[in-house]
């Protein structure tokens, strides 16, 4: 049977945060070994695509969207998803908010009560 103290879980907790950083550490040279800037290269291959807008990759883009029912291509289905979703949730808070008032119309006592707002 382990016993698990403030010492056990401290030096555990040092341990994986140790393996952690180590790996970040290694991730982070490999990163760092690029000869060319991360924002040079993206400026780059966006100039790339803009200077050939007739190559292969454009035209198997189109192809692939020409393929495409207007279902899918409108996203009609994520569209009617994420309506049918904002409407329960729209039903669900209404229908709380109606169920407060109700009980608060319904009840016996005041909702501004003498213990709670004293007038001078």
């Amino acid at each position: 049977m382990y016993l698990i103290n403030s010492e056990f879980f401290i030096n555990t907790a040092m341990f994986f945060i140790n393996r952690l950083k180590a790996a970040v550490d290694e991730l982070s040279s490999f990163s760092k070994e690029r000869p060319i800037h991360p924002l040079d290269s993206a400026l780059w291959w966006t100039e790339f695509i803009l200077r050939r807008k007739s190559s292969e990759m454009s035209k198997l883009q189109c192809e692939s969207a020409s393929r495409l029912n207007w279902v899918q291509r409108r996203l009609i289905d994520v569209w009617a998803f994420a309506t049918i979703i904002t409407l329960m949730f729209g039903l669900v808070v209404g229908m709380f908010l109606i169920w407060v008032a109700i009980r608060l119309a319904t009840s016996n006592e005041s909702i501004f009560s003498d213990d709670k707002i004293k007038v001078e």
